[in-house]
C-alpha cells in the first residue's frame, strides 16, 4: 500500500498533464495497452493454466468497469481541481478499504484503527469544504473515486486468492481494451471529442508510456 500511495499521485499528475490535451478515451486505452505489454510476457513466463472460472471472469469484468470508471472520473476531477486537493481527498482510500474489510470481510480491526478512519474521514471533509466552495460538485468526484476503488480493491482480494496476480492484471488489461476499443472505432472520425484519437501526438509518447507504466506498477502494488 505504501508503494501504491507513492505511485498513485505520480500517475494522477501525469493524468492531469495529459488530460489537458489528450482525449479521455484514447488516454485510458493506451494506459491499459501498456499494462498488457508490460505484464503479458511476465504472465507467459510464469506458465501454468490460463483457465479461469466463470466467477472469476464475472468479477473481473465488474472490477474492470469500476477501474475504468474511477480513472475517468478522476480525469474529470483533475480538469477542475488542483492536483494536491484531489489527491488529498482520494487518499481516504486506505481508510475505506479498512472499513470495507471490517464490514464485509469481517476482518479484525482494532478500535484504534477504526478511530483513525473516522479522524481521517473528518480530515477529508475539511479538504472538501473549501474545494467545494471553489469548484462545486467537482470537489466530490475524488471522494467518489475513492469509494469506487475501495470496492475495486475488495473484489481484487477475492479474485487474487485463487489466481496469480500477474495473470489477473494481464487478463484485466485485455478486458479494458475490449471494452474501450469499440467506442474508439465507432467514433474514430472525431465526432465525439471524448474518443478523439487524433489528440495523440508523437510529443506525448514518453508521457503516455510513463502514465501507463506508473499505473501498471501502482496496480500491482495494490494487489
Amino acid at each position: 500500500m505504501l508503494l501504491f500511495c507513492t505511485l498513485a499521485p505520480l500517475g494522477d499528475a501525469l493524468a492531469k498533464i495529459l488530460g489537458q490535451t489528450v482525449a479521455l478515451g484514447p488516454l485510458i486505452f493506451i494506459r491499459f495497452a501498456i499494462q498488457v505489454i508490460i505484464l503479458a510476457p511476465m504472465a507467459l513466463a510464469i506458465g501454468g493454466s490460463w483457465h479461469f472460472s466463470g466467477r472469476f471472469l464475472t468479477l473481473s469484468a465488474i472490477r474492470k468497469v469500476l477501474q475504468i470508471t474511477g480513472i475517468a472520473i478522476m480525469g474529470v476531477a483533475l480538469q477542475y481541481m488542483p492536483l494536491a486537493d484531489a489527491v488529498a481527498i482520494v487518499f481516504i482510500l486506505p481508510l475505506l478499504v479498512i472499513l470495507l474489510g471490517w464490514a464485509v470481510l469481517k476482518e479484525d480491526v482494532s478500535k484504534e484503527r477504526l478511530l483513525a478512519c473516522v479522524v481521517g474521514f473528518i480530515g477529508t471533509l475539511m479538504v472538501i469544504q473549501p474545494s467545494f466552495q471553489e469548484v462545486g460538485f467537482y470537489a466530490l468526484l475524488p471522494l467518489l473515486v475513492a469509494f469506487i476503488f475501495a470496492i475495486f480493491m475488495l473484489i481484487t482480494r477475492f479474485i487474487t486468492q485463487e489466481n496469480d496476480v500477474i495473470k489477473v492484471q494481464t487478463v484485466n488489461g485485455v478486458m479494458a481494451e475490449v471494452l474501450i476499443a469499440p467506442a474508439l472505432l465507432i467514433f474514430k472520425d472525431g465526432s465525439v471529442p471524448l474518443f478523439d484519437f487524433s489528440t495523440i501526438s508523437s510529443d506525448k509518447i514518453f508521457l503516455l508510456i510513463s502514465f501507463g507504466s506508473v499505473g501498471t506498477f501502482a496496480l500491482l502494488s495494490m494487489t
